[in-house]
């Protein structure tokens, strides 16, 4: 080895151990700073080329390397902004460019003059816009479509209500609000000549009764059922309006079909029953459709089930009326229970939702819902001046006590019934969940009323989910997600560059950024109210800093000698 070659060997330890100093030294310095990742410098060396017979000195290159990978301890707080992520990823900001990075440095603060959510290196906190129930747009393989996180824009917002949900126990015990009840003489014979749907002067029949309700103007109508036997287990039932009878029977005016101002017959419905238990098999309902002298059409609805077939009747046909529908929007208008939801217009006024529950037969309900501010105002309810938002049948299970379906007024089949849509009046249509509702042996008990859309409020706090989701909570209690904070990720981090701030951007040998959300996939969740430390470890530094100090003496030793051997070198031409 020459001279000059020791020389440059110390130099370069020199060199290298003072690179190490400086890095143990930012370390120490940013012991405390939010999101610090610790620094080390690696050594390897560089040999020069050699032979047996002489050597040339080399020297060592130094390489930093950052330990991005390496989760810091984290401490608690009391701002939600403040934001830690426990597991992988970064959150995305970007500087007052708009250049966006990568960062763990989540100590994020309302800016008083933007409302945008900065960091203390002043870097703003990206995310994506959720705000009126949108989908966030994300891309996978960069930052398009994040927008800054502004906390100033959920200030004085009014949703309008779209779903919510109703669930309650319906009383089973409840009586229905009309029922036909009474037996029918197996008895009878089938009769041969002209049944009463004929509707002639002719007509015959083997039973009959007579039923008064009134229209929703309150105008007494009465109703003639008769029964005719077609078969042995088989009758038809036919109904006219008794005003239309011809001297009190047949033949009944009537037009063709229905139409306002038309005379009404309300056509004939086939009962059959059970030959051993004689119990009615089916229908178990009928609805009759009329219109009053107002031209309004009226619908009247009977639970038949009552109805048997023997052999000795004791019991007389008669039919009960406990009121008009609420659907028919009468003043005598009658139902089982009520309730009211309170939902909000496209400018946040509230809008209070009138829901009827009305039990039809043993097994099914009608709910009507109607707009409050409509309500008769001396009544306080029917007449409402306005006709429903919504109407619907649903039918429970017998033996559950669960709902089954609800019936198709044009087909009379069975559909699965989960919701109902609401007109909300000056909103948009609101979609009414009842799938839980149900049909015990109980007391009426609403068990949730709740919907979405608020009133116009200010922003009073903000609550960020594990999941990123950033919720405005408003003065009145509601809350409303307007962002989704995204993580980012490369499949090397500690190959990332390190900038200024505690911000990191890719490079070739960290790999492309892949962004997703926060508990999905690989990526870790947010924990709001705590910051993420530096990974520096004070007592591991001191020990570097004194291996690194020692080092250094040996390499300035090194040269130190050199020198001192090249003096004696130039003193021999003396």
């Amino acid at each position: 080895m020459s001279l000059y070659g020791m020389l440059r060997t110390g130099v370069s330890g020199m060199n290298a151990q003072s690179t190490k100093l400086s890095t143990v030294g930012d370390n120490i310095a940013n012991a405390d700073t939010t999101g610090y990742k610790r620094a080390s410098t690696e050594f390897s060396s560089l040999l020069m080329q050699n032979s047996k017979t002489s050597y040339n000195s080399g020297s060592v290159v130094t390489n930093v390397r950052y330990a991005i990978n390496q989760e810091g301890p984290r401490i608690y707080t009391t701002s939600p902004t403040d934001l830690a992520i426990n597991g992988s990823g970064f959150f995305v900001v970007q500087d007052p460019s708009g250049q966006p990075f990568m960062t763990r440095a989540g100590g994020f603060q309302v800016d008083g003059a933007t409302g945008l959510l900065k960091n203390q290196a002043g870097f703003t906190l990206m995310g994506y816009d959720v705000s009126g129930g949108q989908n966030p747009n994300a891309v996978l393989n960069g930052f398009a479509n994040m927008v800054p996180v502004d906390l100033t824009a959920m200030n004085m917002q009014a949703t309008p209500t779209t779903e919510g949900t109703f669930t309650a126990n319906l009383d089973a015990r409840k009586p229905s609000l009309a029922s036909l009840i009474g037996n029918l003489s197996g008895g009878e014979p089938i009769m041969a000549g002209v049944t009463a749907s004929a509707n002639s002067a002719a007509s015959t029949y083997n039973s009959t009764t007579s039923v008064t309700i009134e229209d929703n103007l309150g105008n007494p109508i009465t109703l003639d059922i008769y029964f005719n036997k077609l078969g042995p287990n088989t009758w038809e039932m036919t109904t006219f309006n008794d005003a239309d009878g011809t001297a009190g029977g047949f033949p009944y005016t009537r037009a063709d079909k229905l139409a306002p101002g038309d005379p009404d017959h309300l056509d004939n419905v086939i009962l059959s029953f059970d030959p051993v238990t004689g119990d009615l098999n089916s229908p178990d309902f009928i609805g009759f459709e009329f219109y009053n002298a107002g031209a309004v059409e009226q619908v009247v609805e009977f639970d038949i089930t009552g109805i048997t077939q023997t052999a000795d009747p004791t019991t007389a046909l008669s039919a009960e009326i406990n009121g008009n529908l609420p659907s028919n929007n009468a003043i005598n208008s009658a139902y089982t229970t009520k309730s009211s939801i309170e939902t909000y217009d496209n400018l946040g006024g509230t809008v209070l939702v009138d829901v009827y529950m009305t039990k039809v037969t043993e097994e099914q309900w009608e709910i009507t819902t109607f707009n409050k501010a409509d309500a008769d105002p001396v009544t306080g309810g029917f007449p409402y001046s306005t006709d429903p938002l919504a109407t619907q049948t649903v039918t429970f299970d017998a033996t559950t006590g669960e709902l089954t379906g609800d019936i198709d007024p044009n087909t009379g089949l069975t559909s699965p019934a989960t919701t109902m849509t609401l007109p909300i009046p000056g909103g948009q249509p609101m979609t009414l969940d009842i799938a839980d509702l149900t049909q015990l042996k109980s007391d009426y008990t609403p068990l949730e009323a709740d919907v979405n859309g608020n009133a116009a409020s200010t922003v009073s706090d903000v609550e960020i989910g594990a999941d990123g989701t950033v919720q405005a909570v408003y003065d009145n209690g509601s809350k409303i997600p307007v962002y989704r904070i995204p993580l980012a990720d490369v499949p090397s981090p500690d190959k990332l560059e390190q900038m200024a701030g505690n911000v990191f951007q890719t490079t070739l040998n960290s790999g492309d950024i892949m962004v997703g959300f926060p508990t999905e996939g690989s990526n870790g969740e947010i924990i709001s109210g705590a910051l993420e430390q530096s990974n520096v470890d004070l007592a591991t530094e001191f020990t570097e800093m004194i291996v690194a100090q020692r080092s250094y003496t040996s390499n300035s030793k090194v040269f130190q000698t050199g020198n001192e051997l090249l003096e004696v070198l130039m003193n021999l031409k003396r």
